[in-house]
């Protein structure tokens, strides 16, 4: 048993023995916080704060207990709980934090935490802390078992800012190295939680330990934002791919020999979003930033000279289309500027491409993505920010996140309808002996399951038989749609009512009313989450 485990049982044995003695509340409780300070000093902090609340219970008003308690709070560490996008189930998030040194990345006597078997995947793990914590470094030993688990391509530390993004920290982390602390260092920030973004490749990634370090001066200021923030450097709220998985600054889907990067105008791009399509990634828009933009791009493909490169790009902003191109294929250069005002107040960026029906050939980037910091006069003002961030929240929790629950559960059942009613009519198909209307159903049901989204028209070649079942699908869709933007009609309306309030009492601050009226014009008759 250990000594900690131990010590923290003597506040509760003190508690009997004191009702036992007959010591009044005010004497039980000069017991219970004398005993706290002694264990505070010899830096038990469980003991510590097991006195101090046993003081308390007694005693709630003790006036030595409660400053004792009010200090033990603020100067104590943070408490950490993790999370990661992935946990292989023979491993434990909490070994990152269970503060057992490792003496080198092949140690297998300590428990750790690996996000096996995913690989060549973007994937993050966090600490969330209890209370705002000041730190300025923190140091990652990473396991290797020279097998399914390796070091990965790199990784990245973001912040929890003020209002709840994740934000790059200022310091460049060192390569991943073996048997040693990898250590980023950084400008102190207050926060409530850190978060490594973590390219692996071709194998997938493992932690024994992650250490977050306190700062020594615990006095910090919100960092300067960057004027270009390099999405490379965020992670996504949702990622969807038509294969595989989403990949920063790395091709690692090489075919044959081809180089692991894209080429730009003739040279290496190093800073890029890859993906296969159909493909939809979601970021959050941090406030301040007023432009986006990329280049869309196909791979470098030496051995294949006849690249159909079929797929088109498309920039969404809180799910309305700010941008669309033509096929790539379409561009005599086989790139795509892509520069986009965003509306003020937007809160999500959506990124999508679209195969246009050719799943061949659909490896697409984005070429340095980028978010433009608006000019002075355009942006908002925290406060305003914060007010437009509660709206939107109590519009959700008015009954707009459960409508969309619903809405949701809707389409999923309607999907597993329509691929059954696929399943059966290719069952059909090929006991009838008709091969091309077999192909094209299996194909169908290979898209929908994945996640391609049914065409608006049908293609003059597709068969009587899938032309029925789309009809039949389209026309249950809109009526989900019709009920889920009826749901929405008058929460969407109280909405629009708390901002015209809001709106009516900018109008010395331009920045401010611009965003506000932006937020009205895109609720405005919409079915969807603003």
């Amino acid at each position: 048993m250990k000594t900690t485990f131990l010590t923290s049982l003597i506040p509760c044995t003190l508690f009997v023995c004191a009702r036992a003695v007959g010591l009044t509340p005010d004497e039980q409780a000069d017991a219970f916080h004398q005993r706290g300070v002694a264990a505070e000093q010899r830096g038990d902090l469980m003991a510590a704060e097991n006195c101090y609340a046993l003081a308390l219970r007694v005693s709630a008003s003790h006036p030595a207990a409660l400053a004792s308690m009010a200090e033990f709070e603020r100067s104590r560490p943070a408490r950490l709980t993790p999370s990661a996008s992935h946990t292989f189930e023979g491993d434990r998030l909490e070994a990152m934090n269970d503060g057992r040194e490792p003496f080198s990345s092949r140690e297998s006597s300590i428990p750790r935490f690996t996000w096996y078997p995913k690989k060549a995947s973007l994937e993050w793990v966090q600490y969330d802390f209890d209370k705002p914590q000041v730190v300025d470094a923190c140091s990652v030993y990473w396991f290797n078992d020279n097998g399914g688990v390796r070091l990965p391509e790199f990784w990245k530390v973001l912040y929890l800012d003020e209002s709840g993004i994740w934000m790059p920290v200022d310091g460049e982390p060192p390569a991943p190295a073996e048997n040693e602390w990898n250590t980023c260092s950084f400008s102190r920030v207050s926060t409530k939680g850190l978060r490594l973004a973590v390219q692996l490749g071709t194998a997938s990634a493992g932690i024994l330990e992650w250490k977050v370090v306190p700062a020594s001066d615990q006095t910090a200021s919100e960092p300067d934002r960057p004027n270009e923030l390099r999405l490379d450097d965020l992670i996504p709220v949702s990622s969807k791919t038509g294969w595989g998985s989403l990949q920063v600054n790395r091709y690692l889907n090489t075919n044959g020999g081809e180089p692991g990067h894209v080429l730009l105008n003739g040279k290496p791009c190093t800073d890029f979003l890859f993906a296969h399509a159909d493909s939809s990634v979601s970021y959050d828009i941090p406030a301040g930033y007023g432009q986006f933009t990329a280049v869309g791009i196909g791979p470098t493909r030496p051995k294949l000279k006849k690249y159909s490169a079929s797929f088109s790009y498309q920039v969404l902003v809180d799910q309305v289309e700010v941008f669309k191109s033509e096929p790539l294929a379409t561009y005599p250069t086989r790139e795509i500027q892509i520069d986009v005002n965003l509306p003020p107040g937007g809160r999500l960026l959506t990124l999508v491409t679209s195969s246009n029906g050719n799943s061949h050939n659909d490896q697409s980037f984005w070429a340095n993505p980028r978010l433009i910091a608006a000019p002075a006069t355009q942006q908002c003002s925290p406060e305003t920010e914060a007010r437009l961030a509660q709206l939107a929240d109590d519009f959700q929790a008015a009954g707009a996140g459960a409508a969309e629950a619903v809405y949701q559960d809707a389409m999923q059942d309607l999907k597993t309808k329509y691929l059954a009613a696929i399943n059966q009519a290719l069952s059909e198909a090929r006991q009838a002996g008709q091969a091309i209307v077999a192909t094209t159903l299996q194909e169908e049901g290979s898209k929908i399951s994945s996640g391609t989204e049914m065409p608006a028209e049908d293609d003059p070649q597709v068969p009587d038989s899938l032309k029925k079942l789309r009809g039949i699908y389209r026309a249950e869709a809109a009526k989900a749609a019709q009920a889920h933007a009826a749901s929405l009609k008058p929460l969407l309306d109280r909405y629009d009512a708390e901002l015209a309030a809001l709106e009516a009492t900018l109008a010395a601050l331009p920045g401010d009313l611009a965003t506000v009226q932006a937020v009205r014009q895109r609720i405005a008759g919409r079915s969807g989450n603003p």
